[in-house]
């Protein structure tokens, strides 16, 4: 770029996921491959992975506000319900009635999808606590246009783009 050109704005935005990605690899490498977040529950390399290949494959077409939120909602799941990342996992994939699990499990990281960068970064952030929870602690969500039952009384905390959040009363 030494002769003047601009970087265009998505090469500006995969190379800024690309430093989080080589941060975030460095540091869990220094810390034997596991990031423990505030709460103290760690989190591995496979585990963090998959938790983003399942946020990328559920959330992909969602603006950044509801992947953000989303991620929020897998994270108070595994911290406060004491999920572990397959059962948030499902849980998340539910959300649009899909159980792709096992096709996550398989399927390659793509880095060259900026959506797949965008969730992975989002996801660093919020086990970091990089980013305020705009779920206010929710552990449940659903479509807006959907009227599920659930089996304990809950309590809404947040309406982002076409989700609804909750957290048990």
């Amino acid at each position: 770029m030494s002769d003047g050109a601009t970087v265009s704005q998505p090469i500006r935005v995969y190379i800024q996921y690309m430093h989080v990605l080589n941060c975030t690899r460095d540091w869990m490498a220094r810390n034997l491959g596991r990031a423990r977040d505030r709460a103290g529950l760690e989190m591995g390399v496979d585990e963090m992975s998959r938790l983003v290949r399942s946020l990328w494959a559920v959330a992909k077409d969602e603006d950044e506000e509801a992947q953000l939120a989303l991620a929020w909602l897998a994270r108070n799941q595994i911290c406060k319900e004491r999920l572990s990342v397959d059962e948030s996992c499902a849980r998340l994939n539910a959300l649009v009635g899909n159980d792709v699990v096992g096709q996550i499990r398989m399927r390659a990281a793509d880095f060259g999808d900026a959506g797949f960068c965008r969730a992975f970064a989002l996801i660093c952030a919020v086990w970091a606590g990089d980013a305020a929870d705009p779920t206010f602690g929710a552990t449940l969500a659903h479509r807006h246009d959907e009227a599920p039952a659930f089996s304990a009384p809950v309590k809404g905390t947040a309406l982002i783009g076409p989700w609804m959040f909750y957290r048990p009363r």
